[in-house]
C-alpha cells in the first residue's frame, strides 16, 4: 500500500525522514513513530518498527528470499548436507570473503551462487529482478531491508551499504529482456 494522506482511504502519510530515522537510530524511535510505521499495515512497517519481531518468513520476504525451508533445502542440496542455515552460510563465506570481484576459495559454486542469487535460482532471480524493476520500490523498502540485514548479520562487507549483501559474483548474472 503506498502512503497517502489523512482521510483518503490510506493510512496517514509517513514522511521519508521517519523511513531514514528508523533505520539509523531505530532504538531511538518513539512510540507513536512504531505505531506511525506499523499503520502501514505490510512486512515493510514492521521491520522498520520491531524488526526484532519479525518471524523467519516476514524476514526472508522482506530480503526477497524464498521461504525459510526452500532455502534449508537448497542450503543442504549445495553444501552436501554440511550447512542447513542462512547463517552457517554466511559464516562460512566470511571466513573466506569476496576479493576482486569473487568469492573467496572455500565456497563451492554451487554456495557461492546461493548467496549471489539471494537463496534463488538463476532463473527465479532474473524474473524477480525485472518484476521489481518494472514495479518500482515501496516507500522504506531499501532501508527496511538494510535494518533486517544488519540486524541478521546477513552481509559479506565490513560495512554493508548496498543491497544485495552478495554483491561480488564469481560471474555476474546476465539477464535477458
Amino acid at each position: 500500500m503506498a502512503d497517502t494522506p489523512s482521510g483518503t482511504g490510506g493510512h496517514p502519510t509517513i514522511p521519508p525522514a521517519l523511513y531514514v530515522n528508523a533505520n539509523a537510530h531505530h532504538d531511538q524511535l518513539t512510540p507513536e513513530e512504531r505505531a506511525l510505521l506499523l499503520s502501514r499495515g505490510d512486512v515493510v512497517g514492521k521491520a522498520l518498527a520491531q524488526p526484532d519481531a519479525l518471524t523467519a518468513a516476514e524476514a526472508h520476504e522482506i530480503l526477497g528470499m524464498p521461504a525459510p525451508d526452500v532455502v534449508r533445502a537448497r542450503i543442504q542440496r549445495a553444501t552436501c548436507g554440511k550447512l542447513s542455515t542462512v547463517d552457517e552460510l554466511f559464516a562460512k563465506a566470511k571466513i573466506h570473503p569476496p576479493t576482486e570481484g569473487q568469492y573467496g576459495a572455500g565456497l563451492s559454486d554451487d554456495e557461492a551462487e546461493l548467496l549471489a542469487f539471494d537463496f534463488h535460482t538463476s532463473e527465479e532471480y532474473q524474473a524477480l529482478t525485472r518484476a521489481k524493476w518494472s514495479a518500482g520500490d515501496a516507500p522504506g523498502i531499501e532501508l527496511a531491508i538494510t535494518l533486517v540485514v544488519l540486524r541478521l548479520g546477513w552481509y559479506l562487507q565490513a560495512d554493508p551499504v548496498i543491497w544485495p549483501p552478495a554483491v561480488a559474483l564469481r560471474q555476474p548474472p546476465v539477464f535477458y529482456a
